[in-house]
């Protein structure tokens, strides 16, 4: 999706930012693209619209927002999964960022297959 970024829509008082997802992006042809999600839009009639629709797959941020959703994921044997790699951010000081990846089949998300956790 290099260089397609979407043009801005107005958000009215009656609704939010949630509701005008699908009218920034309908245009956009997304057929087995990865778009990423921030917590807000974390909406399973987006996201089922995503996958069906627009025949995407979509890596979304999940937090206390969606509590049920988050203590699902909380839940997951995270301590006993291997991480897959460390990358080191040059911050100062520098963070490590690990990631663990799980199957998962039954989070209530639109065909959401794996999660992932960052630490």
């Amino acid at each position: 999706m290099t260089g397609c970024f979407p043009d801005q829509v107005a958000v009215y008082t009656e609704h939010n930012d949630t509701s005008h997802l699908r009218d920034l992006i309908a245009g956009m042809d997304l057929t087995g693209q990865v778009p990423t999600f921030d917590a807000l839009h974390t909406v399973r009639a987006n996201l089922d619209w995503l996958v069906t629709a627009k025949k995407a797959h979509y890596i979304t941020i999940v937090k206390k927002n969606q509590p049920l959703l988050h203590a699902r994921l909380k839940t997951l044997p995270w301590r006993h999964i291997p991480t897959t790699a460390t990358n080191r951010e040059p911050t100062r000081p520098p963070r490590d960022r690990t990631p663990k990846t799980a199957h998962v089949g039954d989070l209530n998300l639109p065909r959401a297959r794996q999660a992932i956790e960052i630490t």
